[in-house]
């Protein structure tokens, strides 16, 4: 179960608590207490708030919240309005058995549960109410090093809010500070969001839809240490494994996507769809010579099933072997001539492979166009799963993935999900495994060849796709 830490520090002194429990009474501050401890983060779930036994002891009980207190006493006994454990994971351990039935997990002290739990792997943000006040307070019992706290967290963009009141003659600002944990390259990929959300231009497109458009961004993303498979909402990463076999395969109809459970195409393929896009003659499922034929059969003619074109992935893989410094380890699904043959112009359109000292592999893909929220991440994934089977043909360690945009566009129809899935804290990235085995083709692969670690996401978020 992750969890969040939520206390309040003299940021001074680093003075946390007297013998009386608080040494302050700020009414802003015990607002947003019971504002961020209340807020219904699940439909019809409680919140979980976990403390230790002194600190139990000087509170007053929290209304609309679930306590639970650790304490090493064995004499300690459950009561009606708490449960007692003798360990946090044991205290974890139990909420994950109610996971279903709980919104939010928070700590709030005390001390030495506090510094446990921001090393615990499965904290991830802290709540920080900030305290500088003008003139010393000296009724301070405990002491708290919040820096050490927060050394492995980063300030979260635009979530410090600050303000000023007065305290028993004394002035005090109040700054209200909320850290993620340094993590993945998936910090790199909100923030894109967020740029488009506050800044991208409001443009009429394709679908009719209506999107938010920025032009010409780029991230890098770290594939050495973790496979970047977003946390901020659960993917389906076996669907895109199976998509990216399926362009390997150079199949020009959607047959091997429906036999293994894969509807991602079914719209672009509908009868309607090929109709309108004057593909009459084609039948429904039929995609004509998109990115799996511009792949291993570039120039080829698709209606001529003994047609030969370029293997672009063959010729990228021998260069590999045979040549790792070539600039020229290079492929392209734009191909003009059959632009007006595929149900869709191709949007992730040119892959350049590049072998770093001798043994790293990093890859730079182009797209024209991408719709951020549900095509972004699954190109990501699906371009890190290439440059990985890439890495074990050819016996190089994939590395990054370059991931530069043309028109990076978040449709109007999805900008709530966006704003909930920024307002999850992000987690660690999984790692991904082949299993080991002897590889000397694409053909080698299966969507059993992969095996996904430590993957523990939010849960999925909805949207529709523009067609």
């Amino acid at each position: 179960m992750f969890f969040s830490l939520l206390f309040a520090v003299d940021s001074k002194s680093g003075g946390f608590s007297n013998i009386l429990g608080l040494p302050w009474k700020i009414s802003e501050d015990l607002a947003y207490f019971k504002e961020i401890t209340t807020k219904e983060y699940k439909k019809n779930c409680r919140n979980i708030l976990i403390m230790g036994r002194n600190t139990y002891n000087s509170m007053p009980r929290l209304k609309g919240r679930t306590e639970l207190v650790l304490s090493r006493n064995e004499s300690n006994e459950s009561d009606e309005s708490n449960e007692y454990f003798k360990s946090l994971d044991s205290c974890l351990d139990y909420c994950d058995k109610f996971n279903s039935q709980i919104g939010k997990v928070f700590i709030i002290g005390g001390i030495s549960l506090l510094y446990e739990a921001a090393s615990h792997s499965k904290c991830e943000e802290i709540f920080l109410t900030s305290l500088l006040f003008d003139k010393s307070i000296n009724t301070y019992n405990s002491f708290i090093n919040y820096q050490y706290i927060i050394k492995n967290f980063q300030l979260k963009t635009n979530t410090s809010i600050t303000t000023k009141c007065k305290l028993n003659l004394c002035d005090v600002i109040v700054e209200y500070r909320r850290y993620n944990r340094y993590s993945t390259s998936e910090d790199k990929y909100l923030e894109l969001l967020r740029e488009v959300l506050d800044s991208g231009e409001e443009r009429i497109d394709r679908t009719k839809t209506g999107t938010l458009s920025l032009f010409g961004p780029q991230i890098e993303i770290d594939i050495e240490n973790s496979f970047p498979l977003l946390t901020t909402k659960k993917m389906n990463f076996k669907n895109i494994v199976t998509e990216v076999l399926w362009f390997l395969s150079g199949s020009t109809n959607i047959d091997f996507l429906k036999e293994n459970g894969v509807n991602i195409w079914d719209g672009n393929t509908s009868r309607e769809f090929l109709d309108k896009r004057g593909l009459t003659d084609y039948k429904e499922g039929d995609i004509g010579p998109l990115y799996g034929y511009q792949w291993r059969n570039f120039g080829g003619d698709f209606k001529d099933i003994n047609s030969k074109g370029v293997d672009q992935m063959q010729r990228m893989l021998d260069l590999l072997r045979e040549d790792p410094t070539s600039r020229r380890i290079f492929m392209s699904a734009w191909n003009p001539l059959d632009l007006d043959k595929m149900v869709l112009e191709p949007c992730h359109i040119s892959l350049q492979l590049y072998v770093s000292e001798g043994k790293y592999l990093d890859g730079k893909l182009y797209m024209r166009s991408n719709d951020l929220f549900l095509g972004a991440p699954w190109n990501i994934a699906g371009y890190s799963l290439l440059i990985y089977i890439f890495g074990k043909l050819s016996g190089y360690k994939p590395r990054k993935l370059i991931y530069t945009l043309g028109d990076s566009h978040i449709y109007s129809n999805h900008t709530s999900q966006v704003i909930s899935q920024l307002n999850r804290p992000i987690r660690s990235f999984p790692k991904l495994k082949i299993i080991d085995k002897s590889y000397k083709s694409f053909e080698d692969f299966t969507t059993d060849s992969f095996v996904l670690e430590n993957y523990t996401p939010h849960p999925f978020i909805k949207a529709n796709m523009s067609v």
